[in-house]
C-alpha cells in the first residue's frame, strides 16, 4: 500500500513522519512504470511510518490518534497478514465497531 498509495500524499501528510513527496518521486515512478516488486522493494524507513499495523490493541491507538488529528478516511490492506480472513473478522468485530457512528 505505501508503494502504490504513498505517491499519492501531499506534503502535509508527508511531513508528520519526516518525509516529502521528492523523496517519494523515484519510488512513484517505478510504481508507475509497471515494476511493482521494485516500487515495493524500495520502501524504507520512515515510509513505514505511514502504515498501521500490529495487533488489534496496537492499532486502535493509532487509529484513534489519526483521527483525532482529522483524518477521516482510512484504508486497509493489502496485505492483510498471514491470515486475510482473520483480519477481516478482527476489522468487523473489534476495529470498525470502534468507529461507528463518527
Amino acid at each position: 500500500m505505501i508503494a502504490s498509495y504513498g505517491i499519492y500524499l501531499r506534503d502535509e501528510m508527508l511531513s508528520s513522519v519526516g518525509l516529502t513527496q521528492a523523496e517519494l518521486a523515484p519510488l512513484g515512478e517505478r510504481w508507475n512504470s509497471g515494476d511493482h516488486a521494485g516500487a515495493e522493494a524500495m520502501v524504507e524507513g520512515r515510509m513505514f511510518d505511514l502504515a498501521v499495523v500490529g495487533s488489534v490493541d496496537d492499532v486502535l491507538p493509532r487509529l484513534e490518534s489519526l483521527t483525532a488529528q482529522g483524518v477521516t478516511q482510512i484504508n486497509v490492506g493489502p496485505p492483510l497478514g498471514p491470515d486475510p480472513r482473520r483480519t477481516i473478522t478482527l476489522l468487523g468485530e473489534r476495529i470498525l465497531p470502534a468507529f461507528a457512528g463518527r
